[in-house]
């Protein structure tokens, strides 16, 4: 009786095709309308539909039919509070675009309209690394970490309103 594989000098399987790999892109579940809550989920929302933009384009799936809703990603007791109380609308009729425009909306504004003292919050959280050798490389750690304390702490307004006005002409 003959075998349907080859085997090389070694004794292992030569695979006729290779080996499929997999990743389990899973979306992230939005559990709570906390403040921090959401800006986790944004994030993480974010990084999955740019994995799964990813994928589609690697593969030729279409991303509509792979990417999940944002609807379907909220839990649904988060969801039905949200359209009763936020949207007033039923569950029925909000669709992912207004349940991003909140959380985007949420995400970017003050927590409870109240600025922190940024001075205090800049002076704890942000340091530059002087450990990292390559200087531009510790400019861009330390410009990332900024972004980070400005979107953990909804700062996103006053940091636009302070910033020189970059359009081009």
């Amino acid at each position: 009786m003959g075998t349907r594989y080859g085997v090389d000098a070694d004794g292992d399987v030569e695979m006729s095709t290779p080996q499929p790999v997999y990743e389990f892109i899973k979306a992230p579940r939005l559990a709570g309308w906390d403040q921090a809550s959401l800006i986790a989920w944004n994030r993480e929302w974010e990084q999955y539909v740019m994995k799964i933009r990813h994928r589609c384009n690697v593969t030729g799936e279409s991303f509509e039919g792979v990417v999940a809703t944002v609807k379907g990603s909220v839990e649904p007791a988060v969801l039905k509070t949200l359209a009763t109380y936020v949207l007033k609308k039923p569950v029925e009729n909000v669709d992912d675009a207004e349940i991003l425009a909140q959380v985007q909306k949420r995400c970017k504004s003050l927590k409870n309209a109240f600025i922190p003292d940024v001075t205090t919050l800049f002076r704890k959280q942000l340091k530059m690394d002087m450990t990292v050798d390559d200087c531009d490389a510790r400019v861009f750690k330390y410009f990332q970490a900024f972004t980070k304390i400005v979107e953990d702490n909804g700062l996103q307004a006053v940091a636009m309103s302070l910033a020189p006005d970059t359009r081009t002409v």
